[in-house]
C-alpha cells in the first residue's frame, strides 16, 4: 500500500456555553457526544471506553461534574455540540473555522491523515493535496478535511 500523511491534532472541546457551568451553583446536566473512534473513544459491551473517555472522567471528577456519554455519527455529534449548551464533544480536530466556536480543553493526540492506494496501481498514488484534488476520494461528512 502507498501512504501519504498530513499531521493534525485531536482535541477534547466543549461548546461555548459550557464555561457558564463553573459559575452556577445548581446542578447542571452535561452531555458528552462522540463518534466511534477505536483509537480514542468507543462503545463496547454497554460501556464507554478508550483514552478520551478516561481523560473525560478524570476532568469531570476533578470538577465534581457528571456527564452522560452518547455515541453517534460524526456529523450528528458535531451538530449536537454546536447547537446545544452544556455539551462536550470527544474528540475533534482543531481548525481556524472551529476555534472561536468552542472552548478547547486538552490536546488528546496527534493524527495523520493518509491516502491509501494499492502499490499495483501507481496511477492511483497520491503524494500531496493537489494530487488528491484530482482524484475521487471518500471523506467523512463534516470532518475537518471535508472543506479542504
Amino acid at each position: 500500500m502507498h501512504f501519504t500523511t498530513n499531521s493534525l491534532v485531536f482535541f477534547l472541546c466543549v461548546s461555548a456555553s459550557l464555561c457558564a457551568i463553573a459559575k452556577k451553583s445548581v446542578e447542571t446536566n452535561l452531555l458528552a457526544v462522540a463518534n466511534d473512534n477505536r483509537l480514542l473513544q468507543y462503545y463496547e459491551n454497554g460501556e464507554s471506553k478508550g483514552p478520551s473517555i478516561e481523560i473525560l472522567q478524570a476532568i469531570l471528577k476533578e470538577a465534581q461534574l457528571d456527564a452522560k456519554v452518547e455515541f453517534m455519527p460524526w456529523i450528528r455529534a458535531f451538530t449536537t455540540a454546536s447547537n446545544n449548551p452544556n455539551t462536550l464533544i470527544l474528540s475533534m480536530i482543531r481548525t481556524p473555522e472551529r476555534d472561536d466556536n468552542f472552548h478547547w480543553l486538552i490536546k488528546l493526540s496527534n493524527l495523520s491523515r493518509v491516502f491509501i492506494s494499492l502499490t499495483s496501481k501507481p496511477e492511483n498514488h497520491v503524494n500531496n493535496m493537489h494530487q488528491a484534488k484530482q482524484k475521487l476520494i471518500a471523506i467523512v461528512l463534516g470532518s475537518a478535511g471535508y472543506k479542504e
